[in-house]
Formats: structure tokens, C-alpha cells, sequence
């Protein structure tokens, strides 16, 4: 199988706060497996290839299988992700308010899990972008899954809720969420709860990813990283609460994460691959 080809596809106009991208993926990946870091995303891939492997467990064997295409819920730990020869995938990068918006998937129910695609999204979207496989790499066809999304039915939900979710994305996780409350007419616990719902995670939860992949994102993967001060950047005033949040989200310690990184991606720039720990 050739090197690995990525070819992302941006929905014009964007579907902002529903789909962030479409892509086209195939070849092999120079190692074994992907330690998959949370992304505040909900991934959705159909596979055209050999099955893949999916889950929590760091040995493959453990994890299940995969064969025509699955949903990743929101992960708040690392997911590890084995092809089993190669990949060959069509994905769809929903925000997961979207996708809850789109599908009426309790959010909840999927966090921090994998699950197959046909048992969680309609049959006639799946069928749509099924009937599409021949053309998986082209352009026209990316337009046509974009304006699937554009125009698939959605359920209506409350004002604030999209208010809510867009601030702390757009705002990288620096929010007050009590400040944010009092303009709410509704309790903390009633807005924890509805949040959680459509999101899969709590307000809090969601900031405190976005904080560390913004941090992560930070980082200068070429020069000296003094973490306690980039840690301080981003208000985590506490050096052993940061390393808890940070070995968390990730597996490891700061320090092994950027070695990996470096390691696998010896020409990284700022900003890329912050959510891929390769594992060989």
C-alpha cells in the first residue's frame, strides 16, 4: 500500500458549530498504532479498507473491531486506533452539538467510547455517503457530503446552549462559567445537565480540554519548553494539578509527550499533530 495520503475537504459555506471538515484518507501510517489524544470533536469514519481496531486498551488485541465504520464519542482520554492493513477511510469531523443536533444522540451515553456507525446514525445517511465510496477521493463528492449535512434535518435547540458551546470552543476554554450562568434562566444543575446531553461532557470538562489542547498547541516543539511557566500561561497555577490534567488527557507525563512528538515528527512546526502520540 502506498504512503499515507491526507486530503481535508472545508464545507463552503462553513457549517460552523456542525461540521468542521471532511476528509480522504489511505495509505499505511509509519508505525504500529495512533495514540489518539482527545479533540472536542466527534470523528465519524466509514471505512472502505481492511477492518480497524478501536478503543481504550494500549494492546490492539484488546481493543474491538471495526470493519465498516464507527462514531467516536467525545474522548476526554486517549483513544488507540490499530488499522489491521492499511487504512482507506472517507471521515467527517462533527462538533458535537452539531451531531447531536443532527442525529438526537444522547451525548452522554457515547462518551469516551467507539461505537458502530449503523447502530447510532440514520440508515439513509449512511447509505448517502455509502453510495458515494467510487468517488471517495473527490472533490464533488466532499461538496455532496457537505450539503448532505447542510440540509439533514435538525432539532431545535435552546439559544444559550449554542452560545454556550461556541464561547468556550471559540475562547479556547477561558471562561467564567458562573458569570456565564446568571445570564441563563435556568440552574447550574439544569444547564450541567442539558450541556451534557448535546455535548458529552460537562461546561467545566469541555473547558479544561480545550485549555490543554490550546496549551498543547503552544508548545514549540523545536525549542526549550519551560512547562511550569507555559502552565502558568494558561492558569494552571498548581505544577502537580497541571501534570494530573495533562497525564489525563494524554497517557503521559509532559515531558514524555513532547519527546514522542519530536521523535515520530522531526519536522513538526507549531500548532501540528498536537493530538497524535504514536505508539510503535
Amino acid at each position: 500500500m502506498q504512503d499515507f495520503h491526507f486530503q481535508p475537504f472545508e464545507p463552503d459555506p462553513p457549517l460552523d458549530l456542525v461540521l468542521t471538515q471532511t476528509f480522504y484518507a489511505r495509505g499505511r501510517i509509519p508505525y504500529r498504532s495512533d495514540k489518539i489524544l482527545p479533540t472536542g470533536l466527534i470523528p465519524v469514519l466509514f471505512n472502505l479498507g481492511n477492518p480497524h481496531r478501536l478503543g481504550k486498551a494500549a494492546d490492539p488485541e484488546s481493543n474491538p473491531s471495526f470493519a465498516h465504520g464507527w462514531v467516536d464519542g467525545f474522548q476526554t482520554t486517549p483513544t488507540y486506533h490499530t488499522p489491521t492493513d492499511g487504512t482507506h477511510v472517507i471521515g467527517l469531523l462533527f462538533e458535537p452539538v452539531g451531531f447531536h443536533a443532527l442525529f438526537d444522540v444522547d451525548m452522554a451515553t457515547l462518551r469516551d467510547r467507539t461505537v458502530d456507525a449503523r447502530e447510532i446514525m440514520p440508515a439513509a445517511f449512511v447509505t448517502a455517503i455509502e453510495n458515494h465510496y467510487e468517488q471517495a477521493g473527490d472533490d464533488v463528492t466532499h461538496r455532496t457530503f457537505h450539503e448532505l449535512v447542510r440540509g439533514w434535518p435538525r432539532q431545535s435547540l435552546p439559544d444559550w446552549l449554542w452560545a454556550l458551546y461556541r464561547e468556550i470552543r471559540d475562547r479556547r476554554g477561558d471562561v467564567v462559567l458562573k458569570d456565564r450562568y446568571t445570564s441563563i434562566d435556568r440552574s447550574p444543575r439544569q444547564i450541567t445537565a442539558r450541556f451534557k446531553r448535546a455535548i458529552g461532557v460537562t461546561p467545566k470538562k469541555l473547558c479544561r480540554i480545550h485549555r490543554l489542547l490550546a496549551l498543547l498547541e503552544a508548545v514549540d516543539p523545536a525549542g526549550p519548553v519551560n512547562w511550569t511557566e507555559l502552565a502558568h500561561s494558561f492558569d494552571f497555577h498548581d505544577q502537580a494539578h497541571f501534570n494530573h490534567e495533562f497525564r489525563a488527557l494524554s497517557g503521559l507525563y509532559p515531558s514524555e509527550y513532547l519527546s514522542q512528538r519530536r521523535g515520530e515528527y522531526p519536522d513538526l512546526e507549531q500548532g501540528e499533530h498536537v493530538v497524535f502520540a504514536p505508539q510503535n
